[in-house]
C-alpha cells in the first residue's frame, strides 16, 4: 500500500511555473537544461524500521541535479530520505541530499555522476508506518 503529502520547494515552484515537466528549473551548468517531473506528489508509506525505494529507479546523466520533497502526512513520523544509486539499495553513505530523522523536509543535490537512481525513505518510527506525499524532480 502506497500513502503521501505535499510541498513545494522554491525549485519545485519554478519547474512548475515555468512549465509542468520541461524548461526551467534551477541550472546544472548546462545551457538548455531542463526539469523532468520524477513523481509528482505521489501518496506512499514505508512500514516502520523499514527501508524501501519509493520512486524509481530513473537513469540520470552526469551532471544531473536532483531536487525532492517529502511531506508527512500526519506531522508525525520520522524518516530517513534520500537519493540513492540502485546498485546501493537503502544505503545512506552513498546518498545524496541526504536528510536523517525529519518528517517533513525538501532538499536535492547537484552534479549527480551518471546512474539509475532511487528515491529511498527508511521510516524510523517505532511502530507506525510512514506515511507521506513525494515530489521529485531532476534537471539536465
Amino acid at each position: 500500500m502506497k500513502l503521501m503529502t505535499l510541498v513545494f520547494s522554491f525549485s519545485t515552484a519554478a519547474a512548475l511555473l515555468a512549465g509542468c515537466g520541461g524548461g526551467g528549473g534551477r541550472s546544472t551548468g548546462r545551457p538548455g537544461a531542463v526539469t523532468t517531473v520524477l513523481a509528482q506528489n505521489d501518496p506512499l508509506e514505508v512500514y516502520a524500521g523499514q527501508c524501501a525505494p519509493v520512486e524509481g529507479p530513473y537513469g540520470l546523466p552526469s551532471g544531473a541535479s536532483t531536487d525532492f520533497t517529502i511531506t508527512d502526512i500526519d506531522n508525525t513520523d520520522y524518516m530517513d530520505v534520500g537519493v540513492i544509486d540502485d546498485a546501493y539499495a537503502c544505503n545512506f553513505n552513498y546518498a545524496y541530499g541526504a536528510v536523517l530523522d525529519a518528517n517533513s523536509v525538501s532538499s536535492g543535490d547537484d552534479n549527480l555522476p551518471a546512474g539509475n537512481y532511487d528515491l529511498v525513505v527508511r521510516c524510523t518510527n517505532a511502530s507506525y508506518p510512514c506515511q507521506f506525499r513525494v515530489h521529485w524532480t531532476a534537471t539536465y
